[in-house]
């Protein structure tokens, strides 16, 4: 049998597995539809999905799921917004290795707020870590341009929702949280677009 520590694992590198398969996804849909609406309908599918799968863990639902989720999910809405915006001016790939250095963002961003230097053993895995995401990301061409300055954004805004996730969600139904996260973003998304598409009409 499968113990949960191996599962877990498991899990994240299927997790990542999807999540590189969508920046080329994501690039070839923002060209057809605008970023607004395809974020939106994007999420607001996924938080019913989960809806559905986890109806039954509602009644364990709180004011602060539901604070902490339109929180984070604020958050979370603002990385996609500008990492989708800079997928329609720059490559997958490097799209790719800029979010992938939110491993690196994360524990410096933690060693600043706790006033302490990462230790050596971290500092060694956010070397390893970024030299592999380049050698699987990036072409031999690496050119600086405006949709790499927005995904470098987004990527500092994940890298806070990632910290705020670890720090804020300990103890609440991880369902429900997901749930109102998912559904803030879409909805953000959502009327951002409307309002743009009316004024372009």
């Amino acid at each position: 049998a499968i113990n949960k520590a191996s599962l877990a694992t498991w899990m994240i590198l299927l997790g990542v597995l999807f999540w590189g398969a969508t920046f080329s996804f994501t690039r070839q849909a923002v060209g057809i539809i605008d970023v607004y609406s395809f974020l939106s309908v994007r999420f607001i599918i996924a938080s019913l999905i989960i809806a559905v799968i986890f109806i039954k863990n509602f009644k364990l639902y709180t004011k602060e799921i539901f604070w902490k989720g339109i929180l984070l999910g604020t958050i979370l809405a603002i990385g996609f917004i500008l990492q989708t915006t800079g997928l329609k001016y720059t490559t997958a790939s490097n799209a790719g290795f800029i979010t992938g250095l939110v491993v690196v963002l994360v524990p410096i961003i933690v060693a600043v707020i706790s006033k302490r230097l990462p230790k050596f053993n971290q500092v060694l895995a956010i070397f390893l870590a970024v030299a592999g995401i380049a050698l699987l990301t990036l072409k031999m061409k690496f050119a600086i341009n405006i949709g790499d300055v927005w995904v470098l954004l987004a990527t500092f805004a994940l890298a806070t929702h990632l910290i705020l996730i670890a720090r804020l969600v300990k103890g609440i139904e991880a369902s429900m949280f997901a749930v109102t996260q998912l559904l803030t973003v879409g909805v953000i998304t959502g009327i951002i677009g409307l309002t743009i598409n009316k004024q372009i009409v």
